[in-house]
């Protein structure tokens, strides 16, 4: 009875049993192929799920003990007693022994008005109004009440922060509010997996704007090519909670996940989570080795089968070597399929020459008491660096400019720095040894400056003549942009009593800069409930609330928003900004070309000419053959075609708000036209 399944089906196919059990072992494939996929698909969802949960109540715990740990600092006698008569210098030493007593890595201390009076790391860097420039603090002026986000840096926005805020109080007044940080940097990465994920995970943390924060990967060419994908030109950090199954140079397998961290105004950030698939390996192979085992269990009861009925069977069957070699054929190509789909991580092609000079702060509202400091800050698109030359300017006569520092500098050899205060001129230049500089967030110097007497905004501006230069041989000027930087001030007190309003768009920070998003943000100081009155000089009939307030305006162009509240005093007071919008494409590209059927060797001339009706084109055209990246042109390039073939040249142009238009020509090369 018990064979008689295999009697039938030997009766059925009227075979011998090595043919029963190939039958067998290619059902067992089948089945095999069905397993891998699973193995393919499920185990890595399943595994990355838990991972992706414990950095969930990772990240929750790391902020509620932060805010513990700020909390308890705030209440110290000492610390408040200094905070209520602004002593920087007593605060200045207490708070970097409480911070190192608690493994706090930046704190923060404001006025009642918001205005930074101590920073426990960037010492000299004070005087910014946090209550408007920060998330966090226009999240405590609006709520009242502590707050816990994950943001950028207002000193440094290649950073990403774990940050809590809390207001300190003297006697149930409030006095000012003190913010305690974790810089996600390399060291609190390797800290947060070690902590919170199963073993053999790793984390990246990313701002959108500028990359890579931190990583616990210390592989160095690992922790490069990670760095060189997040970058926010590419896909992988643009959408929250994908997967994606990959192999780093190491050969440990991971399934990635992307997660966006909870900013108090929207996401500025996330986290990749590295979830390594250690079984993956060990589950392949007991799923190869099921059909085989399958195989020898029915051939071995066939044989048996056979042998009862006085037949005598012979092990060797040429048939055998042959079902045997189809079954390591069938097992190699379900290994090629599994471990030939994996993704390798391999440095990203930039797309084109990219370089970008900016100055940081940006814009924001600035104590005109104290000195300040703005960085010059060079964001590299992928090329090396090899000589930078920055041209300022500024007014003179609302800016001192005290000094030039250059000890941050990437810099290792300035072969011209020269200030005429007289005429607000900086002119410098700097060369980067071989193999130069590749990266974002640079800093190529920092200008410290007060502001004069009743200066209420002033602009710092990068002259038409800054360059940066590829390490290419030829010197090639790969700037793409230059942002300045719009800098407003304030020595009035901004508590409610005052009858001043002080206007800020926290989206829209410079108001000589072009955007491409629609959406305004507004904040304002004192925080009193305000609305927004008029736009472009229409009058809106809005309700009064808390800042910030946001408004979404239907058309490109320099809007103009006006917010009007009512002061204690019961004076209605008002005040304008202005903003630049443009979020379409240059509207005209044109590339011509001297030929388009040529004889190999031949060269070709092209022209560029755009137009941007709104915000303008920048300073440079690009152009790629074919797949190739996209190097800077003029508006006149000649090429040479030293081979057959037909070539696609595209041109792409970029207006100051950062929108591009593309547009391309086929160049056919062939012997006999």
């Amino acid at each position: 009875m018990k064979a008689s399944w295999l009697k039938q089906f030997g009766n059925l196919t009227k075979t011998t049993p090595f043919h029963l059990a190939f039958v067998a072992l290619l059902v067992s494939l089948c089945g095999v192929v069905f397993i891998t996929y699973g193995i393919y698909q499920e185990y890595p969802k399943r595994a990355v799920q838990k991972t992706f949960e414990k950095t969930r109540v990772g990240i929750n715990q790391e902020l509620s003990e932060l805010m513990e740990k700020g909390n308890e600092v705030a209440s110290i006698p000492k610390v408040v007693s200094a905070i209520a008569s602004e002593d920087s210098g007593t605060l200045s030493e207490i708070l970097p022994i409480e911070k190192e007593k608690r493994g706090i890595n930046l704190m923060k201390v404001v006025n009642k008005d918001g205005v930074v009076i101590v920073r426990t790391v960037t010492t000299n860097a004070v005087g910014d109004n946090t209550f408007i420039n920060s998330p966090i603090g226009r999240k405590m002026v609006q709520s009242g009440q502590s707050v816990a986000s994950v943001e950028t840096s207002a000193v440094d926005a290649r950073q990403l922060i774990i940050s809590t805020g809390r207001f300190v109080y003297r006697n149930n007044v409030r006095i000012g509010a003190l913010t305690a940080t974790y810089l996600a940097d390399d060291i609190y990465a390797t800290h947060f997996a070690n902590a919170y994920l199963p073993e053999g995970s790793e984390v990246a943390f990313y701002t959108k704007e500028y990359g890579l924060a931190g990583t616990s990967i210390t592989i160095p060419v690992s922790k490069k090519l990670i760095e060189g994908y997040l970058k926010p030109e590419l896909d992988i950090i643009q959408n929250d909670n994908t997967e994606k199954l990959i192999r780093l140079p190491d050969g440990k397998i991971f399934i990635v996940r992307n997660m966006f961290l909870p900013g108090v105004e929207g996401s500025a950030g996330g986290v990749l989570i590295f979830t390594q698939l250690k079984y993956i390996n060990l589950l392949v192979i007991i799923d190869l080795l099921i059909p085989l085992a399958i195989f020898f269990i029915v051939l071995f009861k066939l044989r048996r089968h056979y042998l009862r009925r006085g037949k005598k069977i012979s092990w060797c069957c040429p048939s055998l070597d042959i079902f045997v070699i189809i079954y390591f054929l069938s097992c190699l190509t379900l290994l090629l399929f599994l471990y030939g789909n994996l993704p390798k991580f391999k440095m990203p092609v930039y797309p084109l020459y990219n370089s970008v000079l900016r100055l940081q702060p940006e814009g924001g509202i600035f104590d005109s008491r104290f000195p300040q400091r703005i960085s010059v800050i060079l964001d590299s698109g992928g090329e090396a660096i090899n000589a930078i030359r920055l041209s300022l300017s500024y007014n003179p006569s609302e800016l001192k400019v005290q000094s030039i520092d250059m000890d941050r500098s990437i810099c290792e050899n300035f072969i011209l720095s020269e200030h005429n205060s007289k005429t607000g001129q900086i002119e410098m230049e700097c060369i980067i040894p071989n193999p130069g500089f590749k990266g974002n967030g640079a800093i190529v110097g920092d200008l410290f400056f007060k502001a004069e007497p009743g200066i209420k905004q002033t602009v710092i501006r990068f002259n038409d003549d800054s360059q940066v230069l590829a390490n290419d041989g030829l010197g090639t000027n790969v700037l793409r942009l230059a942002v300045n930087s719009t800098i407003r001030f304030n020595a009035d007190s901004l508590t409610a009593g005052k009858e001043s309003l002080l206007l800020f768009s926290p989206s829209h920070p410079n108001p000589e800069r072009w955007y491409s998003k629609k959406t305004v943000a507004l904040s304002w100081a004192p925080s009193l409930p305000g609305r927004i009155s008029a736009v472009d000089g229409v009058l809106e009939k809005t309700s009064a609330s808390l800042p910030p307030l946001q408004k979404k305006v239907l058309e490109d162009g320099t809007h103009h928003f006006t917010v009007s509240m009512r002061a204690e005093s019961g004076k209605e007071i008002s005040e304008s900004i202005a903003v630049n919008i443009d979020t379409t494409p240059p509207e005209t590209l044109t590339l011509s070309a001297s030929e388009t059927k040529i004889k190999p060797g031949g060269l070709v001339r092209f022209t560029a000419s755009g137009k941007d009706s709104m915000s303008g084109l920048q300073r440079v055209f690009y152009l790629k053959i074919d797949d190739e990246i996209f190097f800077p042109i003029g508006q006149d390039v000649y090429i040479p075609f030293p081979q057959s073939g037909v070539y696609t040249i595209t041109l792409r142009a970029y207006d100051k708000a950062g929108n591009y238009s593309d547009t391309s020509k086929k160049i056919t090369v062939r012997r006999y036209q």
